[in-house]
């Protein structure tokens, strides 16, 4: 059963409605920045948080823990970044699982790719762009990233390679790609290097694509990403999706930017749940439901706790 909650003046009353469609509970704080793009959601394959960094009025940047062989938008204009080798052929890592997912197809287009020298389909740095045939993304661009202390240049290599993928993306009409951590598995780039080179790179596309993702499998990349977009994107963050595994049900909460005398998740979720308290005392049907619900807050309250995550929003006229 899904519960939609609204947050508004009265908290809770007589917002509470429900549908059959999913084993979901969704949680949304009507508030909305004015003149901000808020649309966003979270792959309905993504297995972590997801973060929202607007790059202008309809583009973004997204930040989010998961499988890229699992991650789409719309099967048709969506594409994910497979860190490849100059041979193009699989190899480890995020490369061999984007040819296991992909199936044997992916291995033979890769092999009709030219050779623009012997065994080098791919220089570093560049890119090449596939159907996805069995991923749920519809194409895959394929770029080679340099290996750290080999490349005299991996700075410049690695900011190539991201920039090719978006230009051959931009060539094909993609309007959604998801990237890995290009070069930080057996290549060995330094995680806070490499994200400052990714992140940097996007932003230089930030009206070519409707969102950018980064879908990353480990917690520590994942990290990283995150402090480095609020770092170089310092006051656009204005939404954070956080998905649970809760009991046999999944919970997600959306949270809107808080307004201007608060700049934390903590204090959005105290927001939110004095205005459950408030519901409990005017209605006692909203008391029954929000009591079903109750332990979903609590325990999205610790995972945001652990998180830590700091909202700098944009000056907003409440």
């Amino acid at each position: 059963m899904m519960a939609t909650i609204f947050s508004s003046s009265r908290f809770l009353l007589n917002t509470l409605k429900f549908t059959s469609r999913s084993n979901a509970v969704n949680l949304r704080r009507s508030f909305r920045p004015s003149g901000m793009n808020t649309s966003a959601r979270v792959s309905s394959n993504g297995s972590g948080g997801a973060v929202r960094f607007p790059l202008s009025s309809s583009n973004a940047l997204i930040i989010q823990k998961g499988d890229i062989t699992k991650w789409s938008i719309d099967g048709s204009t969506d594409a994910i970044v497979n860190p490849a080798n100059e041979r193009m052929l699989g190899g480890g890592g995020a490369d061999g699982a984007i040819h296991r997912a992909a199936g044997p197809d992916l291995v033979r287009a890769c092999r009709n790719v030219p050779e623009v020298r012997p065994g080098v389909r791919c220089p570093t740095g560049e890119a090449r762009i596939t159907p996805g045939f069995l991923l749920p993304a519809s194409h895959v661009i394929h770029t080679v990233g340099p290996i750290y202390d080999v490349d005299s240049n991996p700075a410049a290599s690695l900011a190539s390679a991201y920039r090719n993928s978006l230009r051959v993306a931009k060539e094909n009409n993609i309007q959604y790609i998801a990237f890995p951590a290009i070069s930080c598995g057996v290549y060995g780039y330094p995680y806070d290097e490499a994200a400052t080179v990714a992140i940097s790179t996007i932003k230089e596309f930030q009206n070519d694509f409707k969102e950018v993702h980064f879908v990353l499998f480990a917690s520590d990349i994942y990290d990283i990403w995150l402090n480095k977009s609020d770092e170089l994107l310092k006051g656009s963050i204005h939404i954070i999706f956080l998905s649970h595994s809760l009991g046999e049900n999944e919970k997600v909460m959306e949270v809107a930017a808080p307004d201007r005398s608060t700049n934390t998740i903590d204090a959005a979720l105290k927001r939110r749940r004095k205005g459950l308290e408030e519901a409990k005392e005017e209605d006692k049907e909203a008391n029954e439901e929000v009591e079903k619900y109750d332990p979903v807050y609590k325990t999205i309250t610790k995972e945001v706790e652990k998180y830590d995550l700091i909202y700098n929003p944009p000056k907003l006229s409440i």
